[in-house]
């Protein structure tokens, strides 16, 4: 059986509304040795850049710390990482780390060790909301000896920033379609699609946005009915509109 266009965009959007319930996205609870049970996809890097060439594969048991809890959970205003260790032995610290894309991370905090020798630590960071939609974190544990290692993964989503689209006219003309754009960067390529009521796709295009307000006029001729128009940036964000054309 074959979903039509709409039925497709309707689950489709159905699927982000629930991803939205839940703010905090992690890759599974660390179990211990600061691996988690996705471990084997995941896996702890000593030295180098985690998943280089230069970085070598930590052994469970050579794990001077249990890291028993590691979680990232975004505030209206901030971002708050905490962890959890136990069997600390010769840690100097933890520095947390931020990429927006997942790979190029930079260190955004330090907190030093406050574990007795062999003993268990309680740790929270609180960072500004980034820039962007979504956020990677991350900790490097550094060692007495300078040598350091890498917790798996944490990520947050954000809510972009609010953008509309509405018709410029609702009715519109048979060939005088067009749609008003508002809260958009200027520069901004932008998909345009129309699509009858059935799911069938009549038209699309590529836009690119001139400000915070544009108008964007549809060079296609569309008989008198309803119809669909699915607004789509980059990153998949879209919005739908049901479009009325009149004689």
């Amino acid at each position: 059986m074959y979903l039509t266009f709409t039925q497709n965009l309707f689950l489709a959007l159905i699927i982000g509304f629930l991803a939205t319930l839940s703010p905090t996205i992690g890759l599974g609870q660390a179990t211990g040795k600061g691996l988690d049970k996705n471990a084997a996809e995941q896996p702890m890097y000593r030295g180098g850049v985690a998943g280089g060439d230069d970085s070598q594969v930590a052994a469970e048991s050579a794990m001077p710390v249990d890291l028993v809890h590691f979680a990232a959970s975004r505030e209206p205003s901030r971002v708050i990482i905490r962890w959890r260790t136990a069997q600390e032995t010769d840690i100097t610290g933890f520095a947390v780390e931020y990429s927006p894309d997942g790979h190029d991370f930079r260190e955004v905090g330090w907190r030093a060790s406050t574990a007795a020798r062999g003993g268990q630590g309680e740790y929270v960071y609180q960072l500004p909301t980034p820039d962007g939609t979504i956020a990677y974190y991350r900790l490097r544990i550094v060692e007495a000896d300078g040598s350091y290692w890498y917790s798996t993964l944490r990520h947050l989503q954000f809510p972009g920033a609010p953008w509309a689209v509405a018709a410029a006219a609702n009715p519109a003309g048979s060939d005088r379609i067009a749609l008003r754009l508002e809260g958009l960067p200027g520069g901004e390529p932008i998909t345009v699609r129309i699509a009858d009521m059935t799911g069938r796709l009549l038209h699309t295009e590529v836009h690119t946005t001139v400000g915070a307000t544009s108008e964007l006029r549809l060079p296609l001729y569309l008989s008198p009915a309803a119809y669909v128009a699915i607004v789509e940036r980059q990153g998949g964000d879209r919005q739908t509109l049901k479009l009325l054309v009149s004689r």
